[in-house]
């Protein structure tokens, strides 16, 4: 096992009597008076997810995530980002608190520190150099799920100025008191640092007007009628009272700045011309009110991006006159993005993904990573779509999929761990996927002794019958556990393991 992490001075905090509420997305700052910045590193630990901003700018998402009740410290270099004079910086987390196949139900918390020569800069729970904390309340949190592997769709009612607080120590309400919610079981990140390099849609597929006011006979992925009413949205249902009314092919590449205009109840579907898994961004004005829709997939269907496909691929945003610039909280995997405008329409610019990708694997990138080129173009295209999906479903984990479940699925473990060290020449996100197994004592609702066919994952009673599992999927581990300690010649983990 590496090393347990220590913070130095951050205490894990959150507002006070909120560490279980659903969907809610909390802001902590901190401002910084610097004149070194050859050394700041941010050490932070957080449930459920973070996002961080320097002066504005995004610099990292996380955390990496292990087994419930244990939580990984991810350390960030912020040189690039932090100048000399005053700084702020900007996390946003979102505390979930609903049981999944993605992120474990831990109750929600932040612990960060900033460090600049062994000097702690500022840390949660300081009483001098804290981070101040508020809820946002720009999420709409009574929503449907995205999925039931997943956690909530996304959806968000702005007004202009709602990220001021990211890069204005002025901008963010009266700090709401926090409480230390007790130490946490930290344990080491074991994976490379993710890339969060941008990408452009390549090509302009379509455009066209909506028919609205439509009643679906049959609604698909909604709640029973008498559900309703405890949400305050629903995005899937909204979307199935409208349909094309009218498809122009524009068919054309994107050769330069994009900027589209979306009048009231129209649509554009761009092209990225692969599937990439990431957070999609753009820049938004509306002269009036708007509802303004990204829906995506992998494929079209008969030209057109069908949302329910692949469950529900949509996230909703009800935008006050003004510019914005958005970009999803969530990652998702998509090769189509289509651009919806109901009520008063916008303009959207620099449409982009920043993908969230294993950075060693990406095109060969960094010690170790694989070059493979031939005279036969079709096996090149093999190979790189190959080292692509590897990419997107290696981050922190080895994932079943980079988008609709984002889950530690055994079996396919066992092929990605075979593709580890052919494409990057370690086994690290492996090791991180199995030291996760000899975590916990038991898990719950399965049968003693038994494997978890997804982990980390939640068992609850309410997710779960008692001892529903995967056999075969068990056996699926002993046989990669074999195969890692030949390839990487790590008896800790299998030792650990030994036990159980």
């Amino acid at each position: 096992m590496l090393q347990s992490p220590r913070f130095s001075v951050g205490k894990p905090i959150w507002p006070v009597g909120m560490e279980r509420e659903q969907n809610l997305d909390v802001g902590f700052t901190a401002t910084l008076n610097v004149s070194d910045v050859d050394s700041v590193t941010l050490r932070i630990a957080a449930a459920s997810l973070y996002r961080v901003f320097v002066n504005g700018f995004f610099r990292c998402h996380g955390p990496s995530r292990t087994a419930p009740g244990f939580f990984r410290v991810d350390q960030w270099r912020l040189d690039a980002q932090i100048r000399p004079g005053h700084n702020v910086v900007a996390v946003e987390v979102v505390g979930y608190n609903l049981d999944s196949s993605y992120v474990p139900s831990n109750p929600s918390f932040l612990q960060a520190e900033m460090v600049c020569d062994g000097r702690v800069l500022a840390a949660t729970g300081h009483a001098d150099h804290g981070f101040d904390a508020f809820p946002l309340g720009q999420r709409v949190r009574r929503i449907q799920r995205y999925n039931n592997q997943r956690t909530f769709m996304e959806a968000y009612r702005l007004a202009p100025g709602y990220d001021a607080w990211r890069v204005d120590p002025a901008a963010p309400p009266e700090p709401a008191p926090v409480g230390v919610c007790g130490d946490k079981r930290l344990i080491a990140t074991r994976t490379p640092q993710p890339t969060f390099d941008l990408s452009a849609p390549t090509w302009h597929v379509a455009a066209g007007r909506w028919r609205t006011g439509l009643t679906p006979d049959h609604p698909r992925r909604v709640p029973p009628p008498e559900e309703q009413s405890r949400y305050d949205v629903l995005p899937t249902l909204e979307l199935q009272t409208i349909t094309p009314a009218s498809r122009t092919s524009l068919d054309q590449p994107i050769d330069g700045p994009l900027r589209i205009d979306l009048p009231a109840d129209t649509w554009h579907i761009l092209d990225f011309g692969r599937n990439i898994t990431g957070f999609i961004g753009a820049t938004v004005t509306c002269a009036h009110p708007t509802r303004f829709y990204l829906t995506f997939d992998e494929i079209l269907i008969d030209g057109e991006v069908r949302f329910l496909r692949n469950r529900s691929d949509v996230v909703r945003y009800e935008l006050a006159a003004g510019r914005y610039q958005l970009e999803t909280f969530e990652p998702y995997g998509l090769r189509y993005l289509q651009l919806v405008a109901l009520d008063g329409g916008c303009t959207v610019e620099d449409v982009y993904l920043r993908r969230l990708e294993n950075p060693v694997a990406v095109e060969g990138a960094g010690v170790g990573g694989a070059q493979f080129a031939c005279s036969d173009q079709g096996l090149n295209r093999i190979f790189d779509a190959g080292r692509a999906t590897f990419a997107q479903n290696a981050v922190d984990l080895l994932m079943d999929c980079p988008s609709r479940e984002r889950a530690g699925w055994l079996c396919d473990s066992f092929f990605s761990g075979r593709a580890e060290p052919d494409l990057t020449g370690r086994c690290d996100v492996e090791a991180a996927f199995l030291e996760n197994f000899t975590l916990p004592d038991s898990v719950p609702n399965l049968p003693p002794g038994m494997v978890p066919m997804c982990y980390p994952a939640d068992f609850s009673a309410e997710r779960c019958t008692i001892g529903m599992f995967i056999p075969n999927w068990a056996m699926w581990f002993v046989l990669e556990l074999e195969e890692y300690l030949h390839r990487s010649g790590d008896r800790t983990i299998v030792d650990a393991l030994r036990p159980k």
